[in-house]
């Protein structure tokens, strides 16, 4: 065999590992996400039940459960958590989508973190239903409530 067919071999089954490496990965975040988004809204602790609360800011600088802003307006949510826990990450889900996880560092934002994703534009209109997911240093995972984000022109 010659040597150029060799690394061509090679090659090709240096890709197809790739390959495989990159569908395992992503089955498992699916999995993980799948379990995240199918765990219970609270969890018991040692001081009693664990809640997450979310709500969404309105045109007006309020934060509301419903929501409505203009294109522009920041799309901004505030998490709090109860006093006593120590939230270590938290992640939106904006209709569906799940964003990337941020560092929730108590000793920085305390027990409330606002999560901005900046402003509202063309993409944003219309109503979303939206909440987050929360993880604690116990290894615990919360889920928060629902808020809807209407967004219009």
């Amino acid at each position: 065999m010659r040597v150029s067919q060799r690394r061509q071999k090679q090659a090709i089954g240096s890709a197809a590992f790739v390959i495989i490496g990159v569908v395992v990965i992503a089955g498992a975040a699916a999995l993980v996400i799948t379990i995240t988004s199918n765990r219970p809204s609270t969890s018991t602790a040692a001081h009693g039940p664990v809640t997450v609360s979310v709500r969404a800011m309105d045109g007006r600088a309020n934060y509301v459960l419903n929501a409505t802003m203009k294109i522009g307006d920041e799309l901004k949510l505030i998490v709090t958590v109860p006093d006593w826990t120590t939230p270590i990450a938290v992640h939106q889900v904006f209709s569906g989508r799940v964003e990337g996880d941020l560092a929730w560092n108590v000793n920085a934002t305390g027990h409330s973190y606002v999560i901005d994703s900046g402003p509202a534009d063309g993409t944003d209109l219309g109503a979303h239903v939206v909440y987050v997911v929360v993880a604690f240093a116990d290894g615990s995972i919360v889920t928060s409530n629902n808020v809807t984000m209407t967004v219009t022109n």
